[in-house]
């Protein structure tokens, strides 16, 4: 006996639904290191610091902003504030593929029943399963924001949509966008594109550009006026420290993590110029390309750097392939079953290589036995007050460790970044560290401003890494501690501990007794 069609409707929207039960695993720990991070800055200024004086990040005030959210939540309903991380970041990839299944039923992609079938098996593959370890990113959540503005795109591109739907859609991309100024090359191509077919008044009242003008506006004046220590603390930091610290452009372009997607995006990008030239295909082809951008731009090749552009590229391969299989292979609408079928094998034909070289949930299975958890252990017995402090340069294992603990990492800078960025090149002297009358008033400033959280913190154990992050330019390797030992304020304080043991790559230093 048939069902009847409202029941295969919803049996066919749980279907599509049901990757998304993969998130269930993100709240396993541990989280995204990154995001971790951001979480206990953010925590840390809603206790009162002050955000870009007393802490000291390069992130935009609106990241800040986004990442206080988990705090609050758990401040109100009591639930541990990693879980309420990890639950917000689902909520925002159940919304984003909600609306992106509808624009995909409501727009050019869905005419086609193989479109409306098999695409929303691949956009729940994009946002909650491509982003593995990275899930809740900065560029994930930008992702989730971006996916869905560029399929309404595409039906703006063709006809009017209500103004409610654009306005809230490009609110929700622009706050997306704005977190880093990267991100505006998306909308920048969507909507230069979407001004070129249509009439300029058509495209001057449509809000959805103008919500994410008015995104970037609201954060340029909570920099200007709420946070200026961000343009007098932070920006001269960024510019001379902070983008010194990577491969550069072209290394990321063509190194390791983004060469199989260039050459995927330039054999699709000829598809569809020699094609049809379907103005959806075009919008999501400038997303993937705008996502590449933002890799490449940022310098970096970071594996989150590349979400936006890796899953675009994804999901763009995965339009093309069904457009191909309708206009040249089914040549009759398929029945419900096969386009379900189609859907469900392409899902499995780019999870499957995926996954052999992305584990799922890698990190949640040995998590017991990593370098987090015994971080975790030794803080636990040997930091009683829950305060430590670390001459390293890395976030992980740190991160999401203190949040576990309910540790504060002592000081303004979370890690060494500055000085990595100030030491990113060999000096021409031929010096391993500058003599204090060869610093830059930067450099002096950092490394006064780090001796003197040093100073005040007096934290239970101190972590220095073996492994500073700076090129060994001689036979001696960059010592953090010889560092700041030119600084008698930092070896008075230091006096006051002792090497303990080593463990992984750090040097554990804990109080003297008596």
């Amino acid at each position: 006996m048939a069902l009847p069609r409202p029941a295969i409707d919803t049996l066919v929207r749980v279907l599509h639904f049901l990757p998304y039960l993969y998130v269930i695993g993100f709240f396993w720990p541990p989280m995204n290191h990154d995001v971790a991070a951001l979480v206990e800055t953010s925590r840390r200024w809603l206790g009162g610091e002050r955000l870009f004086i007393d802490l000291i990040d390069v992130n935009t005030p609106l990241t800040f902003v986004l990442h206080a959210l988990p705090t609050l939540l758990s401040r109100l309903t009591g639930i541990a504030v990693e879980f309420s991380t990890v639950a917000l970041v689902v909520t925002a990839v159940l919304a984003s593929g909600i609306a992106s299944r509808q624009y995909i039923l409501d727009g050019p992609l869905g005419r086609d029943r193989l479109g409306r079938d098999a695409l929303p098996f691949i956009v729940a593959f994009v946002l909650a399963m491509s982003p593995g370890q990275e899930f809740g990113q900065r560029e994930h959540l930008m992702l989730c924001g971006a996916l869905p503005y560029v399929l309404l795109a595409g039906i703006r591109a063709e006809r009017k949509v209500a103004w409610r739907t654009c306005a809230v859609v490009g609110l929700f991309a622009g706050i997306g966008f704005a977190m880093k100024p990267y991100f505006l090359v998306i909308p920048l191509l969507v909507e230069a594109y979407l001004l070129l077919r249509r009439p300029l008044s058509v495209a001057f009242r449509d809000p959805a550009p103008w919500m994410i003008g008015l995104a970037v506006a609201a954060h340029a004046v909570l920099i200007l006026f709420g946070t200026p220590a961000y343009v007098e603390n932070v920006l001269p930091l960024a510019f001379e420290e902070y983008l010194a610290v990577g491969e550069g452009p072209f290394s990321v372009m063509f190194g390791a993590a983004m060469t199989a997607t260039v050459v995927t995006l330039a054999l699709l990008l000829l598809v569809i110029l020699f094609g049809r030239r379907e103005p959806s295909h075009i919008l999501l082809a400038l997303l993937a390309l705008g996502g590449l951008m933002v890799c490449v731009m940022q310098g970096k090749g970071w594996s989150y750097h590349t979400i936006p552009a890796i899953a675009s590229t994804i999901f763009l391969l995965a339009v093309v392939t069904v457009d191909q299989i309708d206009r040249r292979l089914v040549r009759v609408a398929p029945g419900r079953g096969s386009s379900l079928a189609v859907g469900a094998a392409l899902l499995a034909i780019l999870a499957y290589p995926y996954f052999l070289a992305n584990q799922p949930f890698a990190y949640q299975g040995r998590y017991n036995t990593s370098i987090a958890k015994q971080m975790g252990d030794i803080i636990a017995v040997e930091a009683p007050n829950r305060r430590i402090f670390a001459f390293s340069p890395g976030i992980y294992p740190f991160f999401p460790t203190i949040l576990y603990e309910k540790t504060t990492m002592e000081g303004r800078y979370l890690t060494m970044w500055p000085i990595q960025g100030l030491y990113g090149r060999c000096l021409t002297t031929g010096k391993l560290y500058r003599d204090p009358s060869e610093m830059s008033a930067l450099e002096r400033r950092v490394e006064d401003e780090i001796v003197r959280d040093f100073v005040a913190a007096r934290p239970d154990i101190i972590f220095v890494d073996h492994i500073p992050g700076i090129p060994q330019c001689g036979p001696d390797v960059f010592d953090y501690i010889a560092y700041f030992s030119g600084d008698p304020r930092f070896v008075a304080a230091l006096a006051a501990y002792e090497p303990a043991y080593d463990f992984d790559r750090y040097t554990i230093w804990r109080r003297k007794k008596g």
